[in-house]
């Protein structure tokens, strides 16, 4: 039982200290991410790949217990960095872009499902916020796979 108790302690700092390191590098990101006059189209469009992955990795913190979240922040899917992007400059550049299109529904679901989770969490029902996060997986996937597909278009 000590043990067991000494590893569950040890993977609780662990986790703990790879949360508060994450959060550092994505500090670092946002204040490089600054200017972005030196960017390019496909730069953009990987940086947006990471964003929706980060959407993810916030919810999947939150049920660990180490972050909070809002959940009509997370379930408002134009106030992201990819959100500002896909209906503002992104809407102007590629609007008669199939597979841009195509990324509209799949970051709806994203969000919709990271408020659910953020919800089903409040509620203390972990069972539907962990089925929430699943949704995610498959959201960002497909929002990933039509990211790398927009960003061999405008290469």
């Amino acid at each position: 039982a000590k043990e067991a108790d000494h590893i569950n302690n040890t993977c609780e700092i662990t986790g703990r200290e790879i949360y508060d390191l994450s959060n550092k590098i994505d500090a670092i990101r946002k204040e490089l991410l600054r200017d972005r006059s030196f960017l390019s189209d496909a730069d953009m469009i990987e940086i947006y790949n990471v964003d929706n992955s980060h959407w993810r990795w916030r919810v999947y913190n939150m049920l660990l217990g180490y972050q909070k979240l809002d959940s009509e922040e997370v379930g408002d899917y134009k106030r992201s960095r990819f959100g500002r992007w896909y209906y503002g400059e992104g809407a102007e550049k590629f609007k008669d872009n199939r597979i841009f299109k195509e990324l509209e529904k799949p970051n709806l679901e994203l969000h919709s499902a990271a408020k659910e989770a953020t919800i089903a969490y409040e509620k203390g029902d972990m069972e539907t916020a962990e089925k929430a996060l699943r949704k995610m997986d498959e959201c960002s996937e497909k929002i990933s796979k039509l990211l790398l597909e927009l960003k061999k278009v405008v290469n």
